[in-house]
């Protein structure tokens, strides 16, 4: 979730992981003739939400807080491992150890990030937004699980990390036979 200041003191909270679904009246026609009244289950995700307080609006800044330290992290981490392979180009040493630590603490980063974010929405879903009314219609948001969904390839990020400490025990191996 993203939350901007607005300079007019108001606070833009955007929604990106709390979602409802609604059912409406509904009725529609096929492209073959074939007709549809009844009830429809729609999927709403708020987008943006305008709200006056300060209280909001220092969460938003603490948001963005978390959001550009983790970038920073992650690009500087990111940024020191390609450093380090493209001088190991020069004198062969491709795996060391430094750099197994620096992946590994990508990966680490990236799942708590992704847990960090569900605890948001978890948060914003059923403590800050009681009662959410869109055209008369009450609208229950609930936290979008599919959130989760980003430990996995922050696992791949591990399982890379991994394979690369095998072959730093393996390049050490070889080293120790000589």
């Amino acid at each position: 979730m993203d939350l901007i200041f607005e300079w007019d003191g108001a606070v833009e909270m955007r929604f990106k992981l709390i979602s409802s679904f609604v059912e409406l009246p509904t009725s529609f026609t096929m492209l073959d003739g074939s007709k549809f009244d009844g009830v429809g289950e729609f999927y709403i995700l708020p987008r943006v939400l305008e709200i006056n307080n300060l209280f909001y609006w220092i969460l938003s800044w603490l948001d963005q807080f978390v959001l550009f330290g983790v970038v920073v992290f992650i690009t500087r981490q990111l940024k020191e491992v390609f450093g380090s392979i493209s001088l190991a180009s020069k004198s062969n040493l491709f795996f060391v150890r430094e750099n197994y630590i620096r992946i590994k603490r990508v990966g680490l980063i990236s799942i708590i990030f992704c847990i960090y974010v569900f605890i948001e929405s978890t948060i914003y879903s059923y403590l800050f937004l009681k009662d959410l009314h869109v055209m008369d219609i009450a609208i229950h948001v609930n936290p979008d699980f599919s959130v989760l969904f980003g430990i996995f390839p922050a696992l791949i990020i591990l399982a890379i990390a991994q394979v690369y400490k095998a072959g730093i025990d393996m390049k050490e191996e070889s080293e120790l036979t000589i």
